[in-house]
């Protein structure tokens, strides 16, 4: 993540309880699964792991289909750089739309309080020999 000038890989080693390993997480659990959509339950799993998964999903369905959505919930940790998944959606010559909910840590303006998350959203479009255009980016000034 860094290489690409982003802050969601090793400076995570800094605070290992926010990417450590969870003794009570279980397996992945897929729900509401169709043709065309599927929800991983990440089962208190690391939020790389879910995500990753349901990036896999999402590419076997779109690529039977010509669409696909999926989604996580009930991990245990950050998800990470959201150019990682994009780019991999991308360079299968589909288009990626990636979104990861935080918790609160933005305060509105004027306000002392955090009532918002970072909501970090990334698009990816596929492009020539170049590779895909990648846009990864957080609705606040910060991300962690």
């Amino acid at each position: 993540a860094e290489i690409h000038n982003n802050n969601q890989g090793i400076s995570k080693l800094y605070r290992p309880q926010d990417m450590g390993f969870n003794p009570q997480a279980g397996p992945l659990i897929f729900e509401n699964e169709t043709p065309q959509s599927v929800v991983v339950n990440g089962n208190k799993r690391s939020g790389m792991v879910a995500l990753e998964t349901a990036v896999d999903k999402a590419l076997q369905k779109a690529k039977a289909t010509g669409f696909a959505i999926c989604g996580t919930h009930n991990t245990y940790t950050s998800t990470g750089m959201l150019a990682y998944y994009t780019s991999k959606i991308a360079n299968e010559d589909l288009i990626a739309i990636v979104m990861a909910g935080s918790p609160e840590m933005v305060a509105p303006v004027g306000g002392k309080q955090a009532v918002f998350g970072t909501n970090a959203m990334c698009f990816g479009i596929p492009g020539p020999e170049d590779g895909p255009l990648i846009l990864d980016m957080a609705t606040a000034a910060t991300t962690l």
